[in-house]
């Protein structure tokens, strides 16, 4: 394992020892080794910050990192990385995409599939542009809650698109915090005293 990342020795043993050769041990092979990187990710293994790239140039991943439907190769890994808290295989992924993270409040990662209030609405984040800029968002007139964040289901009826920049998710969480600010503050009873709580 000298030199490797957990992450990518757990890939190298079913790269290297999974059955492969007719039609039907391929689509195995291929879903072996989308189990695998799932595993590594939502078990919180180590990915070094140049994985996803390597995984990228060694292991062929657009025949399996897309395996359960999502658009944008490998953004499902990427939504499990940040929903089960594995940060460096998040990192890893952002690294490897060019992709400064769009963050909410207190440092939250925004992924596809994540839900969040944007301009009083709650919305879910449903792609990145291709050059990482900005993310789209939407609202829907009915969206069903799902936790798991490889099966996204976007909603019914959309009401409103959102293209959301990084400068528009730092204004917001300026917004939020002179709320939070605002909020904290109390006038005591009879008098014009603020006391923060």
């Amino acid at each position: 394992m000298e030199g490797k990342s957990p992450a990518i020795y757990l890939l190298d043993i079913v790269w290297n020892h999974a059955q492969r050769g007719n039609l039907k041990s391929w689509i195995k092979f291929n879903h072996s080794l989308h189990d695998a990187l799932k595993l590594a990710v939502s078990s919180d293994l180590k990915f070094d910050v140049d994985d996803f790239k390597r995984i990228n140039e060694r292991f062929s991943p657009g025949y399996w990192m897309g395996v359960d439907g999502s658009s944008g190769l490998g953004e499902a890994m990427y939504s499990l990385a940040v929903f089960s808290g594995n940060i460096s295989a998040a990192k890893s992924f952002e690294q490897w995409k060019n992709r400064k993270p769009f963050m909410l409040e207190n440092s939250q990662r925004i992924y596809m599939g994540r839900e969040f209030s944007w301009e009083s609405l709650p919305v879910v984040c449903t792609s990145f542009s291709g050059d990482q800029s900005h993310l789209t968002a939407c609202h829907y007139k009915r969206r069903h809650h799902i936790e798991y964040p490889t099966l996204i289901n976007y909603g019914e009826g959309l009401l409103r698109r959102f293209t959301i920049n990084h400068s528009d998710l730092a204004s917001h969480r300026k917004g939020l915090r002179k709320l939070e600010k605002e909020s904290g503050m109390q006038r005591i009873s009879g008098g014009n005293d603020i006391q923060e709580n």
